[in-house]
């Protein structure tokens, strides 16, 4: 039986279709974003995109059996132009508005819009390109663009290079995030979208590395690409491993994919997805029992609470900070960047 893709659904099949023209007649990637910006607008306004979405999601081989970072994720579509995929924002356990999901962070050359789908959306703190003030200390200085609500069916921009952090929020909230690349689409965009390329990113990765090939390649490879708030400024991690989180086991994945499903009102698709569970051939034996005690909860309308486990999801000092950190931060910042020292 082949598994399904974006094609089958076709809500999902109109949208991206309708963006991928965009993208295909506009080859400035910001302009073809901003042109796209009403289309994914829309999709937000569509809870039955969402059903689609989270559908395709439940056929893929695995899809019950993740180990997953603080934001599970769903992907729609990965192709030469863009990537789509969908972002759940899991709150914490005490529902805390005042903690950053991650690391300031930028990506480099990408771009990205990110369209509010479900829920009060985030807090979205946005910063200007970081530069450099002192090597030694690995201090740069940002300016603030702006710190606003990404609020429900909200289709926010950023830029390349621009730095950016949501902030956890008190329930859960979904978000449709469009990926790309900033320069036109070549054939290396065509070549990492093939299935090879994708399953194989992170090793492809460390051997482009090695054998100097990143750049020609095109795989995002940054000395700075993270950052945290000091009372000096902000501090550049070089290390991104050093404020990346681990990816937490199925038994915390499986409860916060229930909630999902449950908060979004799929609950009526309890029994696929008990069918899907069964046939997931790799799932241990006591997280099947555990899914299908979830079903139960869904069958039954019984609460399903998402699950982050300190330590892994969350509890880092230079991944978790406050909105007042950042501003404090902001404050301190003594010299200007074009006070910056040389590299």
């Amino acid at each position: 039986m082949a598994i399904p893709t974006y094609r089958d659904f076709p809500l999902l099949n109109s949208y991206v279709g309708q963006i991928l023209e965009v993208f295909k007649a506009n080859p400035d990637k910001t302009k073809a974003h901003k042109i796209s910006t009403p289309i994914m607008e829309s999709m937000t306004h569509n809870p039955e995109v969402l059903r689609e979405i989270i559908r395709l999601n439940m056929a893929q081989p695995g899809f019950f059996n993740k180990f997953h970072y603080p934001a599970p994720s769903m992907q729609v579509v990965r192709n030469p132009y863009f990537d789509l995929v969908v972002n759940c924002w899991i709150p914490l356990p005490d529902k805390s508005s005042n903690v950053s999901t991650k690391a300031l962070h930028h990506h480099g050359s990408m771009l990205l819009s990110t369209a509010t789908a479900f829920g009060p959306g985030y807090e979205h703190w946005m910063l200007t390109f970081p530069e450099l003030v002192d090597r030694e200390s690995e201090l740069f200085h940002m300016d603030l663009i702006e710190a606003a609500p990404h609020y429900l069916h909200h289709v926010s921009f950023v830029d390349k290079y621009i730095v950016h952090v949501p902030m956890y929020i008190s329930s859960l909230t979904l978000t449709y995030a469009l990926w790309t690349n900033s320069r036109p689409t070549t054939w290396k965009d065509r070549l990492k979208a093939m299935p090879l390329m994708k399953r194989n990113s992170a090793a492809l990765r460390k051997i482009g590395k090695t054998l100097g090939l990143t750049k020609a390649l095109d795989l995002k490879l940054e000395e700075y690409l993270d950052f945290y708030p000091t009372e000096a400024g902000f501090k550049g991690v070089r290390n991104r491993d050093d404020v990346e989180f681990k990816r937490g086991p199925v038994s915390d994945y499986l409860p916060s994919i229930f909630h999902v499903i449950q908060k979004t009102g799929q609950s009526d698709l309890a029994d696929e997805i008990a069918e899907l569970v069964k046939n997931e051939r790799d799932l241990k034996p006591l997280d099947r029992d555990l899914a299908l005690a979830l079903v139960e909860d869904l069958k039954n309308g019984r609460v399903i609470e998402s699950k982050l486990t300190e330590g892994l999801h969350y509890g880092f000092h230079h991944s978790n900070f406050s909105r007042e950190a950042i501003e404090l931060a902001l404050k301190a910042q003594s010299r200007k960047p074009e006070q910056a020292l040389s590299a």
